[in-house]
């Protein structure tokens, strides 16, 4: 196959890569408007809070929020690890050794010989492996991520809903 197809790959990873680091920011915003919603609805001793459905909803809804955050923060940064993407090795080096293949293969014999496209084509497809795993690690913590915050909010359209009808 030919060299394009796996920088493509290859490329096509280092999108990802920042595809899932941009789809961090609406899950992060969510989380702080529904911690926003319930300081709101903790902030003070009202009737609406000596109901113990409520209390139930709204502890329930902080442990989805604490599950969400720990996801975004393995989808964001590893949980302080960090992520060790691979890249091809510094354009001097890679000038280098195409340099030395070539003196090696003016002494080489034939079936000896080094071909630097298949070194660049064995690398992309190397890097392309081991970013893909990272970027679909990372997207399924997104992903769960996503979920518990779908679950937050589905629980505080309930509150808000239970809100406005003692309220009224």
């Amino acid at each position: 196959m030919d060299i394009e197809f796996y920088k493509e790959l290859h490329n096509r990873e280092l999108t990802r890569r920042k595809e899932v680091e941009d789809g961090v920011n609406i899950p992060i915003g969510l989380i702080t408007l529904l911690i926003g919603l319930i300081s709101y609805f903790t902030k003070d001793e009202s009737v609406f809070l000596k109901n113990c459905y409520v209390k139930a909803l709204i502890i329930l809804m902080i442990i989805f929020l604490l599950i969400s955050s720990f996801y975004i923060a393995k989808a964001y940064n590893g949980l302080f690890k960090g992520f060790e993407y691979e890249n091809l090795p510094l354009s001097k080096k890679l000038l280098d050794y195409e340099n030395e293949i070539e003196d090696y293969n003016k002494d080489a014999e034939e079936s000896e010989k080094i071909n630097f496209g298949d070194y660049l084509k064995n690398n992309f497809a190397e890097m392309a492996e081991h970013n893909k795993i990272i970027n679909d690690e990372r997207s399924v913590n997104l992903h769960l991520s996503k979920k518990y915050i779908f679950l937050s909010v589905t629980l505080s359209l309930v509150l808000i809903l239970i809100y406005l009808t003692k309220t009224i």
